[in-house]
């Protein structure tokens, strides 16, 4: 019951801190401000829409960034996901500039998130269901969700990978700019039990 409304809660602080277009909030730390849509990406190609990965963490970040890459080898298979060890690499090739990936309407993209822990302790976090923003236009983003009541983790000096799908449903306006914000949970003692 407490998992449920610590979820509750972050995805309430979410939606007042990300709603549409919402400038800069002042009284946020640096780490949960949010620029509108318009601000924060590029135009899409022709008859594309851009779709960003952003994300945010709670209560604090964590060292190193997630990022949004093109999978290779074991990590093209939907919900992949692996711990490595320190030298190990992530099964992934082109890394999609600022986690933005350009699709058309109706289009699906298989995407692998990795996570690289640049320090010399575990690295663990939860990720909480994603919002779209402007969130006038969440049902037209299509991502395969990593909110699955699973610790996520990185060893010392290791990574962590996941493979998901990402896209727009076929009336998603050519473009159209979306990010999809996904509330990581830093904090052990609001994990799941």
């Amino acid at each position: 019951m407490r998992t449920v409304l610590v979820c509750l809660a972050v995805m309430l602080l979410g939606a007042l801190l990300i709603g549409e277009n919402v400038a800069q909030a002042h009284t946020a730390p640096p780490h949960l401000r949010v620029a509108t849509v318009a601000e924060r990406l590029p135009n899409p190609p022709s008859g594309q829409v851009a779709l960003k990965l952003d994300w945010v963490f709670y209560p604090r970040p964590i060292p190193g960034t997630i990022r949004v890459h093109e999978p290779l080898g074991k990590a093209k298979t939907l919900w992949a996901s692996e711990s490595l060890k320190q030298g190990q690499p992530a099964p992934v090739k082109g890394e999609y500039k600022n986690s933005i990936v350009f699709v058309k309407p109706g289009e699906r993209v298989t995407v692998t998130l990795v996570y690289r822990n640049p320090t010399s302790r575990p690295v663990n976090f939860y990720v909480v269901p994603h919002q779209v923003v402007p969130t006038s236009k969440a049902t037209d983003a299509w991502l395969t969700c990593l909110c699955m009541s699973l610790i996520y983790g990185a060893p010392p000096q290791g990574a962590w990978y996941r493979t998901i799908n990402v896209g727009v449903s076929p009336e998603t306006k050519p473009g159209t700019k979306l990010v999809a914000v996904h509330t990581v949970i830093t904090d052990p003692a609001m994990f799941p039990k």
